[in-house]
């Protein structure tokens, strides 16, 4: 056997660096996961980065629903602390007197989301891709109610909101809409006429 001292360094630098080689791996592409948080009672849900995601939100007895067919929901800890379950599923459960605001991002791909049933004041967010929005359910929004999405649907009556807010490309309107000050419908692009 060879003593390390009869190699040239040229040779030893090449075997480390080959060995050193065959132990990288590389892994996928990371995303990151639907989450649902929670501050002071402002629920905030964000869609996943990459994910055509399917949000359905509505009430199941006592609590807030969201159902997310797209990809699991993630929860935070302040969102167990406040009483939500299911994190790690694609639906979630919390209660609905811990929840004062509920604030939605749809993520970078074409969206949807389907509202069943509310009773907090409420904001849409569209983001990158082609997003949906649909009132399904009758709504009784306790504040401010804004949508904003490239299609949004009003198929249900909207209630007890002191502002709604619709913004979009083509919005349908086949259900009464009140608001205590104002409703207003505006385009979510310079060329849209709705």
């Amino acid at each position: 056997m060879q003593d390390a001292r009869d190699y040239p360094a040229h040779r030893i630098m090449k075997k480390k660096l080959l060995t050193a080689a065959s132990v990288i791996e590389i892994l996928e592409a990371r995303i990151a996961p639907a989450t649902l948080d929670i501050v002071a009672g402002a629920v905030t849900y964000t869609a996943g980065a990459g994910i055509n995601n399917s949000l359905t939100l509505s009430i199941s007895g006592a609590n807030y629903s969201f159902n997310d067919t797209g990809e699991p929901i993630t929860l935070t800890a302040n969102a167990t602390a406040a009483g939500f379950t299911g994190g790690g599923t694609n639906t979630v459960l919390g209660p609905n007197t811990a929840v004062t605001a509920i604030s939605v991002g749809l993520g970078d791909q074409s969206d949807q989301l389907s509202i069943l049933a509310l009773t907090d004041p409420f904001t849409a967010l569209d983001a990158a891709g082609t997003d949906a929005v649909s009132v399904t359910g009758a709504l009784n929004v306790g504040g401010a109610l804004f949508l904003s999405g490239e299609t949004i649907d009003v198929n249900a009556a909207i209630g007890g909101a002191t502002n709604a807010t619709l913004v979009g490309n083509a919005i349908s309107i086949a259900a009464t809409i009140t608001a205590s000050t104002k409703v207003t419908l505006q385009p979510l692009s310079a060329t849209a006429d709705i």
